[in-house]
């Protein structure tokens, strides 16, 4: 179904809710009638279990066509945001379009009770997803699994977790699979992603006593070198349901405000079917009165990953509508590698990506950030549109903006000692001149730094102080949602810098 008749399906239920709540409170006693809740105009609320106990924040969305308030008691509130909560996620689904890319299977196993996990000595990724297995069998299996080694002797019945010397995949690059073969349990791929997706996707699913979930898949989209020579080094996936958070921190490296809260709550930043989604949305709390929207806390690595050179690239899909702020940048303030180092004149911002309230265009950016001791020289400046020496940076207009918010494109980035190249669907279209001090006050050394990637998804709410008459949101837009389906850091061997922790 399209967008436009999901809403139109929507809009009918509501008003047919409406009219149903409105008929019954007619004939209740004005006693009864006081003890009810009233419902803010035009607007119908929803909260993420409405049988939760936890019922302080909910989530709104407006509904336009209904402009008399709406009186309804706890019971029936509960009913209608359990019903809307259920439309929402399926409109949700629908503009997502979620294809999975593997296949599942169950089979009977008398396993995993006397199973021991194998990984490849020295395969730290093996070794981690080694452990994400013996977590997923204590939960649902209540078995406390041995990790080893494969410098131990092996076992007839293990669990093997990549390539090892018990044996070697035989599947492509973007081929991966969970398979049953003589009794042994093998995580496989052609690539250590792969691997990581064959763990991941089997964690994710439902585990049943007595049998095992088989499974294979296949990434057509994944390689592990590109353009030239940039091998695949770090990224995440985001497969199975749960934010990897040895990868990421929720941090506000873009303040909320007092209309809008930055949450770390699963309604503004969770991870399903495969998809970062990232959602700003109209929001109540009573303990915060003054709120009326919120959205995610900036995702970011600054305490698990940074680094220098590289081509980095997001498949994502990107709100473009009046009043969204999604972005996709990077700082070098706190970053893993700067911490133990003199500091810079300056810090570095650098913004692949801002769609400022804009239904068509991308604008790109970079950023010099000086401290308080460098009195003598402006706190910021920056390198885009108007600024020095006629030297401008080209934004990316869609020219075919029809279904632009629903569409999947790949961001790149890409970064070496003397240029910053943006990129869309593998076009570039602005590159930064790192030799050129772009404002001609202390040089651009600082732009050969390590810095951390960054997802922020804002609004442009009224307290904040960019917004204007030409950009602040329209209630009736929301939610934004902002979906991102991979990340990948590609480096070229012994040019590229990369720490994790």
């Amino acid at each position: 179904m399209s967008s436009k008749g999901i809403c139109k399906k929507l809009l009918s239920l509501f008003l047919i809710m409406a009219m149903m709540l409105c008929a019954a409170s007619c004939g209740k006693s004005e006693e009864s009638t006081k003890k009810k809740k009233k419902v803010v105009k035009k607007i119908i609320t929803y909260t993420d279990d409405a049988t939760s106990e936890n019922t302080d924040n909910v989530f709104e969305e407006e509904q336009t066509g209904n402009t008399d308030a709406v009186i309804v008691d706890e019971t029936d509130e509960k009913a209608t945001q359990k019903l809307m909560r259920e439309l929402y996620k399926a409109e949700i689904e629908t503009v997502a379009d979620y294809k999975p890319e593997y296949t599942v299977n169950s089979q009977k196993w008398d396993g995993p009770k006397g199973y021991v996990i194998v990984y490849a000595e020295g395969d730290e990724n093996g070794k981690t997803l080694a452990d994400q297995l013996k977590a997923y069998f204590s939960k649902y299996a209540g078995t406390d699994l041995q990790i080893v080694s494969d410098k131990t002797s092996a076992v007839k019945r293990e669990i093997l977790v990549g390539d090892t010397n018990r044996g070697k995949s035989k599947l492509g690059s973007t081929e991966y699979a969970a398979t049953i073969k003589n009794e042994k349990l093998y995580f496989e791929g052609g690539h250590y992603v792969m691997v990581e997706k064959a763990v991941k996707w089997f964690t994710y699913s439902e585990y049943k006593e007595g049998y095992v979930n088989t499974l294979t898949g296949k990434c057509d989209d994944f390689t592990a070198v590109k353009d030239g020579g940039y091998k695949y080094v770090w990224g995440d996936e985001f497969d199975g349901g749960t934010l990897d958070m040895t990868r990421w921190c929720l941090e506000d490296k873009m303040a909320g405000t007092s209309l809008m809260p930055c949450l770390k709550d699963e309604n503004v930043v969770n991870v399903n079917k495969g998809k970062l989604k990232l959602s700003a949305v109209r929001y109540y709390d009573k303990y915060n009165p003054t709120a009326q929207y919120a959205t995610n806390s900036s995702v970011c690595t600054i305490d698990t990953m940074s680094y220098k050179y590289g081509y980095i690239e997001i498949k994502a899909m990107v709100p473009f509508k009046r009043g969204a702020w999604p972005s996709f940048w990077f700082l070098s303030d706190g970053a893993l590698g700067n911490r133990n180092t003199s500091a810079k004149d300056y810090n570095i911002e650098v913004d692949v990506f801002e769609v400022f309230s804009s239904t068509t265009t991308l604008v790109p950016n970079i950023h010099k950030w000086r401290s308080s001791t460098s009195s003598d020289l402006p706190s910021h400046t920056q390198y885009n549109g108007d600024h020095y020496n006629n030297i401008s940076a080209e934004s990316y207009k869609y020219t075919d903006i029809s279904n632009l918010s629903n569409e999947y494109h790949i961001y790149g980035f890409k970064w070496t000692p003397t240029k910053m190249t943006m990129l869309v669907d593998g076009d570039a279209y602005m590159t930064f001149d790192l030799t050129d001090d772009f404002d001609k006050l202390d040089g651009m050394d600082g732009f050969n730094t390590y810095i951390f990637p960054i997802f922020n998804n804002f609004i442009y709410v009224s307290d904040l102080s960019d917004t204007n008459d030409y950009n602040e949101v329209n209630n009736t837009d929301l939610p934004f949602n902002y979906y991102i389906d991979w990340i990948r850091l590609y480096q070229i061997p012994g040019q590229g810098e990369l720490i994790t922790k």
